[in-house]
């Protein structure tokens, strides 16, 4: 839309991308170069959703190609519903909830490890983490093993059942051992086994000690 003056460009935006809730905003447009070059303009989208959120809806068992084609759709809300692909997730209780659920406290966000606080609910969640899925990450609730969820094809989510305390979800990820790594160790292993039986056999071919012998009395 570089050909569109500044106010048409913004509603195509909306028009383009957000035509029901039309959310993309203006906040400031900048001049740079020559008196006749457009304008850079910064928009804001006001439906992005949070890195970490609780919802009461989701699908469970959808597929890929399923999950994809629903995202897109424009009667599809992620900030009330999240897609699972696992099938073996427990139904929502209270699914009309999403809009009133707490909100989740980020405790430590890096890297490799996050940990979140998770208020009490009366109904069962699905805490939505968006950072992208790997197979990698492991998940514990109040330090207990909790299964990863694939959620929105792309995202990690796990399963939360009702509880009347707050509680504790840490996201840690466990790099994968490579192909180098585990043959230096199988070396390692292999080279310490070979010391331990030439230690055992030179100990078993070895002659005994001469016994003390006593000089002859006179």
């Amino acid at each position: 839309y570089s050909n569109l003056t500044l106010p048409t460009y913004r509603n195509a935006l909306n028009k383009t991308l957000d035509p029901i809730l039309r959310r993309f905003q203006f906040v400031e447009s900048f001049e740079f170069g020559a008196t006749n070059s457009p304008p850079v303009v910064l928009m804001e989208f006001l439906g992005a959703l949070p890195r970490a959120s609780l919802l009461a809806d989701w699908q469970s068992g959808v597929t890929k190609t399923n999950a994809a084609q629903i995202l897109y759709r424009h009667g599809f809300d992620p900030h009330s519903r999240v897609l699972l692909e696992q099938s073996d997730v427990t139904e929502p209780e209270q699914p009309s909830q999403s809009w009133n659920v707490p909100k989740v406290e980020f405790v430590e966000a890096h890297a490799t490890r996050v940990e979140l606080k998770i208020p009490p609910t009366d109904f069962g969640t699905v805490l939505l983490l968006n950072d992208r899925y790997d197979p990698n990450w492991t998940a514990t609730l109040d330090g207990q093993p909790a299964p990863i969820l694939r959620a929105n094809n792309h995202a990690r989510a796990i399963h939360l059942p009702a509880s009347n305390a707050n509680r504790t979800v840490v996201f840690a990820y466990q790099p994968p051992t490579t192909p180098t790594t585990t043959l230096l160790l199988i070396g390692l292993v292999a080279a310490g086994i070979g010391m331990w039986r030439r230690q055992i056999h030179s100990e078993k071919s070895s002659p005994p000690p001469d016994s003390e012998t006593k000089p002859d009395e006179t």
